[in-house]
């Protein structure tokens, strides 16, 4: 099937190899944007799950397309080590973009909906912590985490999990990081720890209180 696909096709097929789990038409696009030239897309899709290459679900709320694991580790080995960097930096994006949204409507009626795409995610979400930390992109992985404390409250060992790798390769690097950087985190990490660990969510709370003091941050200093 891969021999029959067009270079734009197989520039995609190539992209998609990114996604450890599940992905939307949203997702794809934030890998290979559409532009004037190419098909949208959705075809682009439609012609690699014609082909068997991509598996299409529309079963849920949004049509969720995957690769089967010897495909997507085919279409992975057609990347450069830089072009596949280059991706996984876009698909981090593209998961910051989604947290940020999420954090600002979880709140009240929404909670429910965006657990649920964020549950959709969760093995990319995973897969972009890990890279963003192998990576040297340490920031991306401070703001994800920092902003997902809710959605971990219904998996605080995962999200600790990730807290604790996260938090380490920042202690590793002293001196890189400000503490108004650092802090969101840590008052993330400090909830989530609560959770299991007394002892050390009152070391994450006050390594944020150092943090908001050192800045003066009243606000957060009253939260930790």
């Amino acid at each position: 099937s891969y021999d029959l696909l067009k270079d734009v096709e197989s520039r995609l097929f190539a992209g998609l190899s990114v996604f450890s789990g599940d992905f939307t038409l949203r997702a794809a696009e934030a890998l290979i944007p559409p532009t004037g030239e190419n098909p949208p897309i959705l075809d682009l899709l439609h012609a690699l799950v014609n082909k068997s290459l991509v598996i299409a679900d529309v079963t849920g709320e949004l049509t969720a397309f995957r690769m089967l694991e010897p495909v997507r580790q085919y279409a992975a080995s057609m990347l450069s080590d830089i072009e596949a960097a280059e991706l996984r930096a876009l698909q981090a994006e593209y998961l910051l973009a989604l947290a940020r949204d999420a954090a600002n409507e979880w709140r009240g009626p929404l909670r429910k909906k965006w657990s649920r795409c964020l549950d959709a995610e969760r093995c990319n979400i995973s897969a972009v912590l890990h890279n963003s930390l192998l990576d040297g992109r340490i920031s991306a992985a401070l703001e994800l985490s920092a902003l997902l404390w809710w959605w971990w409250s219904n998996a605080p060992r995962e999200g600790l999990g990730w807290y604790r790798k996260v938090l380490s390769c920042v202690s590793r690097v002293q001196g890189a990081f400000t503490s108004r950087e650092v802090l969101p985190t840590l008052l993330s990490a400090a909830v989530i720890a609560s959770y299991l660990s007394p002892q050390e969510a009152m070391n994450y709370a006050e390594r944020a209180r150092s943090a908001a003091e050192e800045i003066g941050d009243a606000l957060s200093t009253v939260r930790a």
